[in-house]
């Protein structure tokens, strides 16, 4: 028997043993020798059916499925399920994806024209350098220095080109492109903006208008220098003219500028101050110059420090009192500098004082 091509069970060795060896009406094994030596095969074909198969080779299962079958027992084997999205969300530009659904980085601007604070709501964004989004300004913008925030991310400035947004650079229902750059802390807009589109073709027309302008000049031109060769005869003789009266001219300018330096120089100059301050005189005080004769140019006077820490001196010729002392000024006329004077103001202790009472009491 070659137990190895098939499998015997003991309902088919039980069958052949009824089949082959059908004892008598009442006996026993013992009484059939013949049953007795189909036990003993019986007994020898189960002793030789393998427990487990033996495959030349194990079957493994390895990646999302582990394990390992040899036949042996009946095994279960465990294939997961697809993954609906990513078990760690990636970001695509600033934008967050998990492979769950679609993600989009267009958005409707409804912030108002006037408006320079403009804020957009973009699902999954994440602020981060190079940060994409594509904005639609659905009531344009007529602001400047406009400002961008992201689904309140916060509040950015737009750049274009190194400069703020202007009005103009941004048209209704026009779609614009915006990159976050974490250097400079602000949205660079990409492309062009209207205004700058706009300007140039304004150059360009106002270039061409120009050159057809020049060629209108030129014709002109050469038409009035035929006039002015003529002219420049004329003209020829009346600079003889000229030059002759410009000598006469001369003569009266030099001496009309003698008499003017003498009448606006001042000669002299008075002065009036206050030669001596209480210490507790916390009033504005002025030195006044009047300088003569009455008809020359007044307020051409300055006033210089000379010496000495009494007084606080402004450019003006105001002061103010700041300590017992004397302190020296000088007072100089800007047309004639010899006239200046020379002022000494004295801040002394004060002749009353205040009692307790409230009245007023000579010091000292």
């Amino acid at each position: 028997m070659r137990t190895k091509d098939f499998e015997v069970s003991d309902d088919v060795v039980e069958s052949r043993a009824v089949m082959d060896f059908t004892p008598g009406s009442g006996a026993s094994n013992s009484e059939n020798p013949k049953a007795l030596r189909w036990s003993a095969i019986k007994a020898w074909v189960k002793s030789m059916i393998p427990a487990s198969l033996k495959n030349p080779h194990s079957l493994t299962f390895t990646g999302a499925a582990t394990g390992s079958y040899d036949g042996s027992n009946a095994e279960t084997v465990n294939i997961p399920v697809a993954p609906t999205k990513l078990p760690t969300p990636r970001s695509l530009d600033g934008i967050l994806f998990d492979g769950s659904d679609s993600v989009t980085r267009c958005a409707y601007c409804y912030t108002i024209d006037h408006d320079p604070d403009k804020e957009v709501s973009v699902s999954n964004f994440e602020l981060e350098f190079g940060a994409m989004v594509m904005v639609k300004f659905y009531y344009g913008n007529t602001a400047d220095n406009l400002t961008l925030n992201v689904e309140g991310t916060g509040k950015f400035p737009i750049l274009f080109h190194g400069r703020p947004l202007i009005y103009g650079d941004i048209e209704v229902d026009e779609v614009y492109i915006f990159v976050f750059d974490f250097d400079s802390l602000a949205y660079r807009m990409v492309g062009e903006s209207h205004y700058t589109y706009d300007t140039a073709n304004a150059a360009n027309a106002n270039a061409n208008t120009a050159i057809n302008d020049s060629f209108n000049a030129k014709t002109t031109a050469n038409s009035i220098a035929g006039t002015a060769n003529q002219a420049v005869s004329t003209a020829n003789q009346a600079v003889s003219t000229a030059n002759d009266a410009k000598s006469t001219v001369n003569v009266a300018d030099g001496k009309a500028s003698a008499a003017l330096a003498s009448l606006s120089s001042p000669t002299g100059m008075e002065l009036s101050y206050p030669a001596s301050v209480s210490v507790r005189n916390a009033a504005l005080q002025r030195i006044e110059a009047r300088l003569l004769p009455a008809f020359t140019k007044q307020d051409c006077a300055i006033f210089l420090p000379a010496g000495g820490d009494a007084i606080d001196l402004y450019p003006d010729g105001t002061f103010r009192v700041q300590q017992l002392g004397t302190s020296r000024v000088y007072v100089v006329p800007t047309l004639a500098a010899s006239a200046y004077k020379t002022v000494d103001i004295t801040v002394r202790p004060a002749y009353l004082r205040r009692t307790g009472s409230g009245g007023l009491r000579l010091t000292g």
